[in-house]
Parts: structure tokens; C-alpha cells; sequence
């Protein structure tokens, strides 16, 4: 068997905070980095999905991983947490940035509570956003704006 493993290290640049609101809290080192982010309405946050299991090399296929979906899926098909590498992106909506506290507070991320970040991007439509976009018919019925996804029922979709 092929060992695919390398060492990389990644600098947490902050955690995120559940406590009765959402947001990210950033090491006091890299608070300066926040300036000019409030002039931004979303972010891109990359963040390590410590909570979720390691997969083995042999599990890159899935069955059925979506009940819309009757076939196998390659795990590179899927948005699931369980991920060779468990560094996950989420775009959020910024509701306000605390510079001097360190706090980027968000409407909702699907982290856990004290899930390291590794990045901050400013979301912006020209890099971010794609006009026509393809998807396989087994989630073409999903949302196609990421502020309808909040009402949808996600549970009733997933497999693993």
C-alpha cells in the first residue's frame, strides 16, 4: 500500500465560539490582520475539522452517501466532514469584527464549538461566485443560494 503521507503544519489562527452567538476568535498576534474585513457582508473560513474521524488509504469510496444518490461516490464527490485531509470551508455572513477583542462575529458556521481556523478570506463575487454551474441529478433538488440552505432539511440528505 502506497504511503500518500506527508508532514504539513498549520498555524491556527483562532478558534470558533458557540456561546449563545457564532463567532471566531483570533489569537491576539493576528488581530491587526482583521482590519478593513468589516467592510466585507461575507467571509470564506478554512477550518480544520478536528472532531471527525480519519478515514484509512482503502475508504475512498462511498455507497450511496446521499439518499437521492443510488451509486458510489468518490469521497472528492462529497461535502461530508470525513475527508483524507479534514480542512473544511465555509461561506458565512459577517455581522460585525472587534479588532481590539480579536472576535469575528457570524450568523451560523457548521463547526463545532472550538474548531480550530486556519484562514480568513473576504468572500467576493468575482473569484467566489460561478454563473453556470453543473450538478449530477441527485442534488440538483438542493438549494442554490447558501441563504436558503438554512431552512433546508440537510439531515434528510446525508448518509454518513
Amino acid at each position: 500500500m502506497e504511503d500518500l503521507r506527508m508532514k504539513t503544519e498549520f498555524m491556527e489562527i483562532g478558534h470558533i465560539r458557540t456561546d449563545g452567538e457564532y463567532r471566531i476568535e483570533v489569537i491576539p498576534r493576528l488581530r491587526d490582520g482583521l482590519a478593513g474585513l468589516e467592510d466585507f457582508g461575507h467571509v470564506v473560513v478554512l477550518w480544520f475539522a478536528d472532531a471527525a474521524s480519519h478515514i484509512a488509504v482503502d475508504q475512498w469510496m462511498f455507497d450511496s452517501p446521499y439518499r437521492s444518490c443510488d451509486h458510489q461516490l468518490g469521497i472528492f464527490a462529497t461535502r461530508g466532514p470525513i475527508r483524507p485531509n479534514a480542512i473544511c470551508s465555509s461561506v458565512v455572513k459577517l455581522l460585525s469584527v472587534d479588532r481590539e477583542k480579536g472576535t469575528v462575529t457570524i450568523d451560523w458556521i457548521d463547526a463545532d464549538a472550538n474548531t480550530p481556523v486556519l484562514d480568513i478570506k473576504p468572500y467576493h463575487p468575482s473569484m467566489d461566485r460561478i454563473r453556470e454551474v453543473a450538478m449530477p441529478p441527485w442534488c440538483s433538488h438542493w438549494p442554490l443560494w447558501a441563504e436558503d440552505s438554512g431552512t433546508f432539511d440537510w439531515e434528510n440528505e446525508f448518509r454518513f
